[in-house]
């Protein structure tokens, strides 16, 4: 009893740790909404710290868009990618720059309409992804994570899947997530591996704190989804 006493009082802590966290970046969405005057869906912000959540899709996540995105209407180029760059840039002179060569699946997250927070994948140039240059032409959105805490964790879905820093097992689950405030770290066992003992794994606190979000949506309090778009 008391096991399971105990056990309740740390899920209440992390879901109480975790909505506290939402407000924050709500009140930073607020801003970005006044300031941009967004009217169906927020700018999209810059995840940062993701480089640990992969896919198992060949090519990565801007195959991945892709995938998805090709049964929809715009400006292609012959690599099946948006011709132009989202991203603001220095020296536009108010109209998008031609999309790099060298093209990354920026993590993102932004608010629908109904003001669900997704994030997602957009293609733009690598050095305007490694900038984080504010995203603020029309562009398409690949979701890839959708968090819903109003009443039930369930209706939350990722895709993909989360790896420990310089690790090539994934995370099967995880068990413990704590942070300091410079840090997050997540604990839980990796698939396949030969040592039972659960891995550990810090990251440095970003400010939308991605892998505070991953480490919550693997503590099998949701489920995994699909894609969508």
């Amino acid at each position: 009893a008391a096991a399971e006493e105990a056990a309740a009082a740390e899920r209440a802590a992390a879901e109480a740790a975790l909505f506290a966290s939402l407000n924050r970046l709500e009140a930073r969405f607020d801003r970005s909404d006044r300031q941009r005057r967004a009217q169906v869906m927020s700018a999209p912000l810059h995840f940062q710290a993701t480089t640990s959540h992969k896919t198992t899709v060949g090519g990565g996540w801007t195959q991945v868009w892709r995938n998805v995105c090709q049964r929809h209407s715009g400006t292609r180029g012959e690599n099946g990618l948006p011709v132009c760059c989202p991203c603001r840039k220095e020296g536009d002179r108010g109209r998008p720059h031609a999309m790099s060569v060298s093209v990354a699946g920026a993590h993102v997250v932004f608010r629908d309409g109904e003001g669900t927070l997704h994030a997602g994948i957009i293609p733009v140039c690598n050095s305007c992804n490694r900038s984080e240059l504010d995203i603020v032409w029309p562009c398409a959105a690949v979701t890839i994570m959708t968090v819903r805490l109003l009443g039930d964790r369930r209706a939350s879905t990722y895709t993909g899947e989360l790896y420990p820093r310089d690790r090539t097992r994934r995370y099967e689950r995880i068990t413990q997530i704590l942070t300091t405030p410079t840090s997050v770290s997540l604990t839980g066992p990796l698939a396949g591996a030969p040592d039972p003992t659960p891995h550990t794994s810090e990251w440095k606190r970003d400010p939308d704190r991605y892998m505070w979000f991953m480490g919550s949506l693997l503590q099998g309090s949701v489920h995994r989804g699909g894609i969508s778009d």
